[in-house]
């Protein structure tokens, strides 16, 4: 999820961990929520504002994990290599069109899960 919403979640008192994917988060949003939570960031290495392609920079996404952790969250930030901003794009006819290192993204996301359910 995105790093706003992701900071917005965090204000619900069942949220443990938050699951930041390739997420912005502005230096203006408060990231108080996430004290006492754990915020596991995946960030694409090629992540960026491309053309037809929405993208937010590796090093906002780090601002955002650095600022969270000096509040007291614990966590784990994750660059992918090669892996662009998300797992697919939607193509003009339809299709949803696999974006480099698709499958990188879905084994971390599928490991944070698991990680999830082992704790509970």
């Amino acid at each position: 999820m995105g790093g706003v919403v992701a900071a917005q979640a965090a204000d619900e008192p069942s949220v443990e961990t938050v699951v930041g994917l390739a997420p912005w988060f502005p230096d203006r949003i408060s990231l108080d929520r996430l004290r006492g939570r754990r915020l596991a960031v995946l960030h694409g290495s090629l992540d960026r504002w491309l053309p037809g392609i929405p993208g937010v920079s590796p090093a906002s996404s780090r601002r955002g994990y650095e600022r969270a952790r000096a509040l007291g969250a614990e966590g784990a930030y994750t660059i992918i290599p090669g892996a662009l901003h998300g797992v697919a794009i939607r193509a003009h006819w339809g299709r949803a069109l696999p974006l480099p290192r698709a499958g990188a993204w879905l084994r971390l996301v599928a490991d944070e899960l698991q990680r999830f359910q082992t704790a509970a």
